[in-house]
Formats: structure tokens, C-alpha cells, sequence
């Protein structure tokens, strides 16, 4: 055992419930999820002597020295090294860090983190100390910043020109509002931004400037939207190489069969010549919030791949069904098409503004 993995501290993972199945059967469990199954003569050493002494408080070569007398110092590091990579215990140096009351006050998100990671703590760590800019011209944008906070994003920044209710303060997190002219300013530096679409299309102008920048910055974002169907639409997820938000709808023009007709609506209702139509319904705006929270946290938490990257989620709000569509990036696509960057074709940019491209 080298002197740092003597320092280690455990802490046993705070949902945890020890069921006996006879006395050298045992199972650990958190819910109806079992972790590890135990069974041996040293299972009533481990129930009654082991795991008591993992809370946090004592060193890894102080629970040896405590098992010494009924133990050989080997089986007792073997016993901590098999808790660990089941995830029964966490190594707590990170937890050490932080301010007890932010423990306290995330108990069950850490729990969460330990699905997605094996340092948890680190994890809430790295959370509070990321940026998150929220773009949008609708109240929506409250709630998704809101659910952010409540998701341990440290520093939400929130763009819009639209007077928005107050936030309730909530601890260790950080909102401040910016106007949508100070975009260029506030999303350097922010791990993600989150371009807000509630109802019609309206707000297309703002989030096709939103594409264009970060494309050009090589910024990441991810497109939210609430139909007025109350359908909400999570993605995609831009990131470098992947398909973007003019990507999206130009595949969905191209397959709608009432193309001439959205297009139509979209082009009023970005002159203002008709007017814009939210949906307003606060349940489920606040169901859309803690939904676009969930996906950032595991966007963040970098613990696979991005599940919206170049694809979009679709849940009925109503009846909770939910389909996830792949979207290919477009060739033709004005923003993040390669033949952008270096025409070789024959025809003139404006020859490419159709009002649907047959691919």
C-alpha cells in the first residue's frame, strides 16, 4: 500500500441499505439495485465492523490498524479495493473541498453523480465551477435557468431582452442577466450554451445568429424548443464536425410534406407581420427546464458520448412519448457545409437560397 492510497478516506455511498440473508449472506443494495452480493465467514465482520467505520472520518490505514486484531491487513485492503470499484464507497478528498453545506445541500445530486461517474464529488465540483449561457426571448429561458441551478451549474448566464421574473436565490449558484446584444461578450468562456425556441418561430432570427456564431467560434450549444402542441425538442447539440441548427431545418423542410406552408408562417412571423405565439403554460415549461437541466448535466459530466450530438429528441409532453431522431449534417448547409468555405461549385451563393432543397 503506497502512502497515498494509505491517506485515502472512504465514505459509504449515502443510500445504502445492508440486507442480511442469513448470517454469512449479505446483500448491499440502493433501492432495488444490488451493488455487490456477500457471502462467506467474513460476511458479519464486514456488516457489523468494516462498513460502520467508512464515514468519511478515518483514514484507509486507520481502519486497517482499527481490523488489524481480526484481520490480516491484505484482506482488509482487498475488502476496500472490491467496495470501491463497485461503487459502494467513494474516495472523499474531493468531498473534503468542498463547503460541507454544499454536500448537504446537493445530497441527492451526488447520489445522481455516482450513476454517471465514480468520483462524484469531483464531479459536483467540476459542476459548480462551469459556466452556462441560456438565449432566449420568452419566459422559458427562466425556468431552464432555474433547473440549471438545481442541477449544481455554479454560473448561469442569462440572455435576453425580455423582462424575466426573479430567480429565487438558490445557494452556491450564480444567475446573472445580460441583454441578447452582449451574447459575443458573455458565451466565451462558458462550457455550453442553450438557445431557447418556445412556440412559433419568432425567435428563429436569434437562434440563427446564435448558429452562426458559435460554428464560427467552435462553441457548443444545444437547441430547446416548446411547440405549441406542447412537443418539446431537445437538439441537436452542436459541437465541432457535428450537424448544425440550419442542418435540422433543412432536413426538416425536406421532408415536410406542409413545407410551402411553414415557410410561408416563418418568414411572417420573423417580418412581424403575424403575431408570435407561445404556449405559456408554466407545468410545462418547468417539466421542459428540469429536462434541458438533466441533458446539460450529462453533456457535462463528459461520462460518454454526447447523446444529443447531431440528433434531436422529441417528447410529447402529454402522453411522454418520446422518439429521438439522427440528423445528418446537410451538404448545402449555409453555415457549417465545407463547400461553404471553399465554393467549387458553378452556381452563386443565391442560387442556393431555394425555398426547399431536394437532396
Amino acid at each position: 500500500m503506497t502512502p497515498e492510497q494509505s491517506a485515502l478516506h472512504l465514505r459509504l455511498e449515502p443510500y445504502l441499505t445492508v440486507v442480511s440473508d442469513g448470517d454469512t449472506h449479505a446483500h448491499l443494495m440502493v433501492g432495488e439495485k444490488v451493488l455487490l452480493r456477500c457471502r462467506g465467514r467474513l460476511v458479519p465482520l464486514l456488516t457489523s465492523r468494516l462498513l460502520p467505520s467508512l464515514d468519511g472520518s478515518l483514514s484507509v490505514q486507520e481502519v486497517c490498524e482499527q481490523l488489524d486484531e481480526v484481520l490480516p491487513r491484505k484482506s482488509t485492503l482487498s475488502l476496500l479495493d472490491l467496495l470501491l470499484r463497485h461503487r459502494v464507497v467513494y474516495e472523499t478528498s474531493a468531498e473534503r473541498q468542498l463547503p460541507p453545506q454544499a454536500v448537504e445541500a446537493f445530497g441527492g445530486l451526488i447520489h445522481l453523480l455516482g450513476r454517471l461517474s465514480a468520483g462524484p464529488f469531483e464531479l459536483l465540483q467540476s459542476l459548480l465551477a462551469s459556466r452556462v449561457a441560456v438565449v432566449g426571448d420568452s419566459p422559458l429561458v427562466r425556468d431552464i435557468a432555474q433547473a440549471l441551478g438545481g442541477c449544481a451549474i455554479g454560473q448561469v448566464e442569462l440572455l435576453s431582452d425580455r423582462a424575466i421574473a426573479a430567480i429565487p436565490e438558490q445557494p452556491f449558484v450564480r444567475v446573472r442577466a445580460h441583454p441578447l446584444e452582449a451574447l459575443e461578450e458573455v458565451v466565451p468562456g462558458c462550457a455550453l450554451v442553450v438557445g431557447v425556441q418556445d412556440g412559433d418561430f419568432a425567435a428563429l432570427p436569434l437562434l440563427r445568429k446564435l448558429n452562426r456564431y458559435c460554428v464560427a467560434e467552435g462553441a457548443s450549444w444545444l437547441h430547446v424548443r416548446l411547440t405549441l402542441e406542447g412537443k418539446a425538442w431537445l437538439g441537436p447539440l452542436y459541437m465541432q464536425d457535428e450537424a448544425c441548427f440550419e442542418c435540422v431545418r433543412l432536413r426538416f423542410k425536406n421532408n415536410l410534406e406542409t413545407w410551402r406552408e411553414s415557410s410561408l408562417h416563418e418568414l411572417g412571423a420573423q417580418r412581424g407581420e403575424l403575431p408570435v405565439r407561445r404556449l405559456g403554460h408554466p407545468p410545462l415549461q418547468a417539466q421542459v427546464g428540469t429536462m434541458v437541466a438533466t441533458q446539460v448535466l450529462r453533456i457535462l459530466s463528459h461520462a460518454g458520448p454526447p447523446p444529443l450530438a447531431s440528433r434531436v429528441q422529441l417528447v410529447d409532453l402529454l402522453t411522454l412519448e418520446s422518439h429521438l431522431h439522427t440528423v445528418l449534417k446537410h451538404p448545402l448547409c449555409p453555415v457549417c457545409s465545407r463547400a461553404q468555405q471553399g465554393p467549387s461549385f458553378p452556381w452563386e451563393e443565391e442560387d442556393l437560397q431555394l425555398d426547399r432543397l431536394l437532396v
